[in-house]
Parts: structure tokens; sequence; C-alpha cells
């Protein structure tokens, strides 16, 4: 899972300690064709300032792209996922922005979700610009334990689930278009 992956960057951390080195710096992946990769595209654990852009990635079991534990401030952007479990994966990460990508037939579009249990994880990601269609599960699914998150401007459509689905505290929604949702537009799980 972690470590059968089209590109892997990973700095030195643990899970309940966080990392135990400075992370990665500056990694970046543009251009890229990715397809039929058995687990994710591209898999980031503790990176800082990491991007990944105008990357084509298909075809794969897991993740297009996984912002994994304690990876911040990094872009994932311009890119075309298609096919994927998921097109893009926040766990544990902060201040990280997916920015004007297309996401097409994934289970699910993008995904902000807590595993660590450490405090200020999971918070001030920006999910803006992105056109989402035809996902199996929800289009944009943020978890609970997730704080500051801003999504605007997103272009949803035909998702089999929810477009949108929101837990966590102080996020913000506006702006975005959310037509032909299986279920709710814009659901708040309990």
């Amino acid at each position: 899972h972690a470590q059968v992956c089209g590109g892997f960057v990973a700095g030195a951390h643990t899970y309940g300690k966080g990392p135990t080195a400075p992370g990665v710096k500056g990694v970046h992946g543009t251009r890229c064709i990715i397809q039929n990769c058995f687990g994710r595209g591209v898999a980031s654990y503790s990176v800082e300032d990491g991007l990944v852009e105008d990357c084509t990635i298909m075809d794969c079991n897991d993740e297009a792209v996984d912002l994994d534990h304690f990876t911040q401030k990094t872009i994932v952007r311009h890119n075309h996922f298609a096919r994927c479990n998921v097109g893009v994966e926040l766990n544990d990460a902060n201040d990280c922005a997916v920015l004007f990508n297309e996401m097409r037939e994934c289970n699910t579009g993008v995904n902000l979700w807590r595993w660590c249990k450490m405090p200020d994880l999971n918070e001030r990601n920006r999910i803006e610009g992105n056109t989402i269609e035809r996902t199996n599960g929800n289009a944009i699914q943020i978890g609970k334990d997730t704080a500051h998150t801003t999504v605007i401007d997103n272009d949803i459509r035909d998702s089999a689930r929810n477009g949108i689905s929101v837990q966590g505290t102080d996020q913000t929604l506006r702006d975005n278009r959310i037509t032909g949702s299986k279920m709710q537009d814009i659901a708040q799980p309990k």
C-alpha cells in the first residue's frame, strides 16, 4: 500500500510523535504520466513545500495523489486524474492546496480525513477550482476532526452519493456548482 507507488517520498516520522527529523522539502513532480499502478500514483509522507503539477494519473487501485502524515504546504495543481480509487487524499496534512484539477470516474474525488490523534492536524487545507465528475461515492469528503478547510469554486457533476460531505469545525464552503448528485448536494453527517 505505501510502497507500491508511481512516486513515493517520505521524511522520517512516527504516527505517535510526528516528524522525527526535518521533513523532505521542495520535491516537485511535473508533467508525469502514471497509469495502471497497483498502488498510489504519488504518495508523500512528512513532506513540505511539495508540488504535483500537470500530471496525468489514471487507473490506479489507490489514490492518484496522497498527501499523507505530516505533509504540509504542498500543492496539487492542474492535473488530470481518472478511474482511481481517490483523486487526492489528504490524511493528517496541513496547509495543502488542491487546485484546478480534473477528476473523472474516481470512487471519491477529494478525501480529507484524520488518522493520527495528535493535535493540530488536518487544518487549513484548500480545495479550489476543481472539476470532479462521475464519482462512485462522494465527490468531496471532509471527515471529522478536521478544521478550517476552504472548499470554493469547484464544479461537481453526477456523484453517485453526495456532492460534498462535510464534518469537522469551521469549514468554509462557497460558490461550488453541484449538479446531479444521487443523494445530497451538501451533506453534513453527524
